[in-house]
């Protein structure tokens, strides 16, 4: 699940959502909207949020447009945001037995699903011919084109998939063929078992340009990259591909994540310390014996202290850093 940042609608009531809990004076200003996308059926769940929302409206949301149709999920899968790594939040997954499954730094794919539905809302608003604030009223119309499309590796449409039919907006004009019911457990069995088929053949196809990531254990040394890292202090160019090496805290081998020990690095203190494999490397250390000299000394820690400037030569604000830099004497 993810959000998607929209161009805010106030609103005094809410007759298109009327489960969504109304602020203080009974006024609301959507400006986000909230997705959230069944991994099993892929149907896709359209939810408009304010910005001031909380934890506790958060899952009460949750509780009221997620749960009442298709249950509680056995995990959910989300980014580090501050509301699902809220107190309010994991104790709510704890009573509702629901495991809580973030994403990693540097590597959101394991949250595809929410990105691709972000960019099908777009799709699909433009389709509708969406200007402005009128998105609201033509939500409905998104979210049902959107459960509608037939899905090539579930061969069903995700409302098809979650319950059991197919949804028509209303009576039409023309003659159409209407399909039986199925079960829900008869659709949700077919629809496992081709996600399943479908996995086998892109593994079979992926895993032949794949290599096996080496096995890593606690304690361990390894380089970290800086592909995704903001250094400060640090040109683009002269930045080096990978920092000194930290040791491994925990390993997660099922998902190929590892947490690192970033305690020795001051720059690195603001960031998630769980990295996936592909943005960490062993650390071969030098064979001074048979290598005389290659050891790498570090920079020693910089001393603080306040000196008197004489006279100010030069200023100037870099438009890549945005902070002011001063040339002294």
């Amino acid at each position: 699940m993810d959000f998607l940042k929209i161009s805010p609608v106030f609103t005094y009531c809410c007759t298109l959502y009327p489960k969504i809990p109304l602020e203080d004076d009974h006024v609301i200003c959507f400006s986000r909207l909230w997705t959230i996308v069944c991994t099993q059926s892929g149907f896709i769940f359209l939810i408009p949020v304010s910005d001031n929302l909380t934890a506790e409206k958060c899952t009460d949301t949750f509780d009221a447009h997620v749960a009442s149709v298709i249950g509680y999920p056995y995990y959910i899968v989300f980014d580090l945001d501050t509301l699902f790594m809220s107190d309010h939040c994991k104790d709510w997954a704890a009573r509702q037995r629901i495991k809580l499954e973030p994403s990693t730094t540097y590597h959101p794919q394991t949250d595809g699903q929410s990105e691709i539905a972000n960019k099908a809302n777009l799709l699909a608003a433009r389709a509708c011919k969406v200007e402005g604030n009128e998105w609201l009223h033509k939500l409905s119309e998104i979210h049902f084109k959107l459960n509608s499309r037939d899905n090539t590796t579930r061969q069903h449409s995700p409302s098809f998939s979650l319950l059991g039919f197919e949804v028509k907006l209303g009576p039409s004009s023309f003659p159409y063929l209407i399909t039986p019911y199925t079960p829900a457990e008869e659709s949700h069995l077919d629809t496992s078992y081709n996600l399943y088929s479908s996995k086998v053949k892109h593994a079979k196809q992926a895993n032949k340009k794949r290599s096996v990531p080496p096995l890593l254990s606690a304690g361990q040394k390894v380089l970290l990259s800086t592909e995704n890292l903001n250094l400060l202090h640090t040109s683009t160019k002269l930045k080096p591909r990978w920092v000194t090496p930290f040791r491994i805290h925990h390993g997660n081998r099922k998902r190929n994540n590892y947490m690192l020990n970033l305690s020795t690095d001051s720059r690195l203190s603001l960031i998630h310390n769980t990295f996936h494999i592909s943005k960490i490397k062993p650390y071969v250390e030098n064979d001074s014996t048979n290598f005389p000299g290659r050891h790498e000394e570090q920079p020693g820690e910089v001393m603080e202290g306040r000196w008197e400037v004489e006279q100010l030569l030069e200023f100037c604000t870099p438009p890549r850093t945005g902070k002011s830099q001063y040339l002294v004497h």
